[in-house]
């Protein structure tokens, strides 16, 4: 007769955050069309477009809206120039 053992891999003790968060200020989406991308999560979602940032405000490197809700803020962000650093990564993975 053969007797099996197995070892119980090390968990996190229950309810600790392995992150050690104290808070999250905002969530940065890079996306291919931060203005249609806001007005979406506007009208989907209920968010509030709170400020805008873009060509119309002189930012030349990127167009970013800060929608809210709540105590959610998300920041939706199109890059405006090859040499941002997002760009590379927004074409090869696209929204998100």
């Amino acid at each position: 007769m053969t007797t099996a053992t197995t070892q119980t891999a090390h968990r996190a003790a229950t309810g600790t955050d392995p992150l050690d968060l104290i808070d999250v200020d905002h969530v940065r989406f890079y996306v291919g069309n931060a203005k249609q991308s806001a007005f979406f999560y506007a009208s989907a979602f209920g968010f509030q477009v709170e400020q805008i940032r873009d060509l119309t405000t002189g930012s030349r490197e990127s167009a970013q809206y800060l929608l809210t809700q709540g105590n959610i803020r998300f920041v939706l962000e199109t890059p405006l120039s090859k040499n941002h650093p997002a760009s590379a990564e927004l074409a090869k993975f696209g929204d998100g």
